[in-house]
C-alpha cells in the first residue's frame, strides 16, 4: 500500500495516538545486528500490532497492510532496539521523490526523550531508501546522527525495519 506512514509515538504506545494508556514493554536483548534481518531477535519475544496507518489510501485487506513491532533494550549499551515488520501486497519506493513522503512506503519512529519537552523530541524516518532525522538541530541525513542506526530489508510483500537508538547520546 503506497503512502502508508507508520508511527511509533514515544516508541512505547501501541497505537498512533499518544497518551492512550497502551504500552509495549522493552525486554532485555543482546547481540542484535541492525541490518533489517530480524532473525537475531528472540523468537519468544512479544510482538505488538501496528494499529493505524496515518497517510495514504486506507488498507483494503490484511494482505494490503498488516504490521507488527517489537521493542528491546540492551542494558550494557544503553540502547533501545525497535523491529517493525509490515506485510504489504505492494512495495513502493521512489528514490527521486524524497520530498513526497506520503507517496511511498516508509517507517517513522518518534522518541520523546523527556516526555513533554519539545526540544528533546526526535523523529527518525525512512521513506523508500532515504533516512532522515529531525531533532532540535534541524533536519539531517540519518547517517549523520550518531545516536541512531537503521537497517531495512524488503522482499516480496514484506518490509522489515530495524532501529537502534543509543539512549545516552
Amino acid at each position: 500500500m503506497a503512502g502508508c506512514l507508520f508511527l511509533l509515538f514515544g516508541v512505547f504506545p501501541l497505537a498512533v495516538f499518544a497518551h492512550n494508556g497502551q504500552v509495549a514493554l522493552a525486554v532485555p536483548v543482546q547481540g542484535i545486528v541492525v541490518d533489517g534481518d530480524l532473525g537475531d531477535w528472540p523468537a519468544e519475544m512479544r510482538t505488538y500490532p501496528l494499529m493505524h496507518t496515518v497517510a495514504g489510501t486506507p488498507p483494503q485487506s490484511k494482505a494490503d497492510f498488516t504490521g507488527t513491532f517489537r521493542v528491546g533494550y540492551e542494558v550494557s549499551a544503553n540502547a533501545l532496539y525497535i523491529a517493525v515488520e509490515v506485510r504489504d501486497e505492494s512495495i513502493v519506493t521512489k528514490p527521486d521523490e524524497w520530498h513526497i513522503w506520503n507517496s511511498q512506503d516508509g517507517c517513522q519512529v518518534l522518541v520523546d526523550w523527556e516526555h513533554g519537552a519539545l526540544a528533546r523530541l526526535a523523529q527518525y524516518t525512512v521513506y523508500g531508501d532515504l533516512g532522515r532525522a529531525y531533532a532540535g538541530s534541524g533536519v539531517v541525513e540519518l547517517a549523520a546522527r550518531e545516536e541512531v542506526h537503521l537497517g531495512v530489508r524488503r522482499c516480496l510483500g514484506v518490509h522489515r525495519y530495524e532501529w537502534r537508538i543509543d539512549m545516552g547520546a
